[in-house]
C-alpha cells in the first residue's frame, strides 16, 4: 500500500468513527507520516495528539531483564562494564543482549569489540518475517560487509536513510550508489537483501534506515579497515581542515583503532578528546598510556577544550600510576593538568595514589582550590581512618587563607567518614564565610550532615545534644540561630533532620523534654517546626502530641 492510499484509507476510517470512539494509529517515529498527520488534524481537529515513545531508561531494562528472568541489576551493571548501554534503548536489542548475557552464564563478552562482533552477527542472521520478500539471504558475513558499505556510504554522505524501490529522490541512498563507490571490491550479498536484516527498520516513505548509530559505526569502521586504504584517502575521508577528526567520525576512528592499533593508533595524536567522547573501549594498554599523556600533554598547554566533560573511566592499566604521579605532586605543571590528573584518579579509581591526593591537600604551598579538589576526591576514593590528618583541617576555623571555608568542608567530611557522630560537628558549625558560595562547607552543612542525620542510629543522649545546640544551645532555650547575609548557619535540610530525629525518639523522657520545650517555643515565637518538609510536620507533631499531651 502506497502512501497516499494509506492516508486515504486513514481518511476514510476516521470520517466514519462513531461519536466518542477513540481510535490508536500506532507506528514507529522515523514512520510517521506528513500526510496521514495532515489528515486526522484536518478532520478532528485539535483532538489529536501525537506521542512518541521515549527510549528506554535504566529503570526499564532493570525490570525487562527481572522478568527475563536474570537479575535486572546484576545485568545493568554488566552492560555498563561492558560499554553496550546503547543497545539497551530499544527492546529488539535488549533481548539481543539478555539472550547473550543468558546464554553465556549471565555475562557478557569481555571485551565490547566481542560484543559488537556478536551483535552484528545475529542481526544479520535474524530475518523479520513481517517485511516484504523475506526471505532466503544467504550467508551472514557476506550480509555484514554490505552492511559495512552502506554504513560508509551513510556516514561519509550524511544521508540516514536508504530508498528501497522507488526513483531516487535526492535525500536518500539507492541501490547505484551502493554499487558505485567501490568498484573494485565485489559485492557479496544483494542490496536488497541487505536491507532485510536486523541491522535496519523502516525509515517511511519507502526507505529503511540503520537501526541504531552505534552498530552503524562499528560496520563503518570494519568496512574502513578491510578495505586497506591509503593513508592519504583515509585522512581525507576522517579529518577536516587543521587535522582534527570531524565530529561525525570519531566513533569510527575509535573504532579503527580498536580493530588494528598497528595500522591506525597515530589518529590518537591530533585529537585524543575525540576518542573519549566516542565511548569506544580501547583495550591495548600502550594506546591508553598514549592517550592518558597526550591529554595531558593538552592540559599543560591549556589546549584540552571542555575536559570536565569527558568521562576518563575505563583507561587504567599497569603503570597509569606513575604517569600521572608528576602532575599532582610537581608545581610546575599547569593547573589545568593537575586537575585532569586528578580526574585520572578518582575516576579509575587508582587507590595506590590516595596518599599524594592526602599530601596534596595537606600542602600549604599548593592553590585551595586545587587541594580541596584533592581531598575530596580521597574521601571518595578511600574511607579514611580516625587518624586522618585531613580532619585537622577542620580545626583551622580562623585560617584567612581558607576565605570560601574549602579546607573546613573537607575537614568535616573527614570527621564523618572516619566514623564521627553527627552530633559531634555540629559545634563546628558557623557562618559562612561566602554565603554566595555552594562549595565544600556548605554541601557539607546542607546535605552531608542531614543525610547522616537521619541515617545514623544515634543515641538518645547525641538527639539531647542536637535538639539543644538547634535551640541554640541555652537553658532557656532562644530561637535558633538566626540567618546570616541570606543564609542560615544552620541549613533547613539540617535543622528538619534534627527535628525528626528528636521526634523519632521521643519514648526516651529528657528527649522528650527537650522536644516539647522547643515546639512550645515555635508555638509562641511563630517558628516553624520543619522548614523544608512541611508534610512531616502533621504526622510526627500529631504523634508526638498524643505522648505527652498529658504533661
Amino acid at each position: 500500500m502506497s502512501t497516499t492510499q494509506l492516508a486515504n484509507l486513514i481518511k476514510d476510517v476516521v470520517n466514519d468513527l462513531p461519536k466518542d470512539v477513540r481510535m490508536v494509529v500506532a507506528c514507529r517515529t522515523a514512520a510517521w507520516l506528513p500526510g496521514v498527520n495532515h489528515v486526522l488534524h484536518r478532520a478532528l481537529g485539535d483532538d489529536v495528539t501525537v506521542l512518541d515513545l521515549i527510549a528506554l531508561s535504566d529503570r526499564d531494562v532493570v525490570t525487562f531483564a527481572d522478568a527475563f528472568g536474570v537479575s535486572g541489576q546484576a545485568f545493568l551493571e554488566a552492560v555498563t562494564t561492558a560499554k553496550a548501554t546503547p543497545l539497551t534503548r530499544h527492546p529488539k536489542e535488549l533481548e539481543f543482549l539478555l539472550d547473550e548475557y543468558k546464554d553465556a552464564g549471565e555475562a557478557l563478552p569481555s571485551t565490547q569489540r566481542d560484543l559488537y562482533d556478536r551483535a552484528v552477527d545475529r542481526l544479520c542472521k535474524e530475518q523479520n518475517p513481517y517485511r516484504q520478500g523475506a526471505g532466503d539471504t544467504g550467508e551472514h558475513r557476506a550480509l555484514r560487509d554490505g552492511a559495512g558499505r552502506l554504513a560508509v556510504l551513510s556516514l561519509f554522505t550524511t544521508r540516514k536513510t536508504f530508498r528501497l524501490h522507488e526513483p531516487d529522490d535526492g535525500r536518500s541512498l539507492s541501490e547505484d550508489d551502493y554499487a558505485s563507490p567501490f568498484p573494485e571490491t565485489p559485492l557479496l550479498a544483494p542490496y536488497s537483501e541487505v536491507l532485510r536484516t536486523a541491522l535496519f527498520e523502516g525509515a517511511g516513505d519507502g526507505t529503511m534506515k540503520f537501526t541504531h548509530q552505534t552498530v552503524a559505526e562499528y560496520l563503518a569502521a570494519r568496512h574502513l579497515s578491510d578495505l586497506q586504504l591509503a593513508r592519504e584517502q583515509l585522512d581525507a575521508l576522517l579529518r577536516v581542515p587543521g587535522g582534527r577528526l570531524a565530529p561525525q567520525v570519531q566513533a569510527v576512528s575509535a573504532w579503527l583503532i580498536a580493530l588494528d592499533p598497528g595500522q591506525f593508533a597515530d589518529l590518537l595524536d591530533d585529537d585524543p578528546a575525540a576518542f573519549i567522547g566516542s565511548q569506544v573501549e580501547l583495550i591495548d594498554p600502550d594506546f591508553r598510556r598514549s592517550l592518558l599523556r597526550r591529554l595531558l600533554a593538552l592540559a599543560d598547554e591549556y589546549s584540552l577544550d571542555e575536559a570536565e566533560h569527558l568521562d576518563l573511566s575505563g583507561l587504567s592499566y599497569s603503570g597509569v600510576e606513575e604517569l600521572v604521579r608528576p602532575y599532582l605532586t610537581d608545581r610546575d605543571h599547569s593547573l589545568d593538568a593537575r586537575y585532569l590528573a586528578l580526574r585520572i584518579v578518582s575516576d579509575n579509581h587508582l587507590v595506590g595514589l590516595n596518599d599524594v591526593l592526602v599530601n596534596l591537600t595537606m600542602s600549604e604551598d599548593e592553590p585551595i582550590v586545587l587541594r580541596n579538589a584533592a581531598g575530596r576526591r580521597s574521601l571518595d576514593l578511600a574511607p579514611p581512618q580516625a587518624d586522618t590528618p585531613l580532619r585537622t583541617l577542620a580545626d583551622r576555623a580562623d585560617d584567612m587563607s581558607d576565605e570560601d571555608d574549602h579546607l573546613l568542608g573537607v575537614g568535616l567530611f573527614a570527621y564523618l567518614r572516619s566514623g564521627a557522630s553527627p552530633s559531634e560537628l555540629l559545634r563546628y558549625l558557623k557562618k559562612p564565610a561566602n554565603p554566595d558560595l555552594f562549595g565544600s562547607y556548605w554541601s557539607f552543612a546542607s546535605i552531608k550532615l542531614p543525610n547522616a542525620m537521619s541515617a545514623s542510629a544515634l543515641t538518645n543522649e547525641e538527639v539531647r545534644e542536637s535538639v539543644q545546640w538547634l535551640a541554640g544551645l541555652d537553658p532557656t532555650y532562644r530561637p535558633t540561630m538566626p540567618r546570616l547575609n541570606g543564609r542560615p548557619v544552620c541549613p533547613d535540610a539540617l535543622h528538619d533532620a534534627i527535628v525528626e530525629a528528636g521526634l523519632l525518639h521521643c519514648e526516651d523522657a529528657q528527649v522528650r523534654d527537650d522536644v516539647a520545650h522547643m515546639i512550645r517555643l515555635c508555638l509562641t515565637e511563630d517558628r516553624k517546626l520543619f522548614r523544608g518538609r512541611r508534610k512531616l510536620c502533621l504526622h510526627y507533631t500529631t504523634k508526638f502530641a498524643d505522648r505527652f499531651s498529658s504533661r
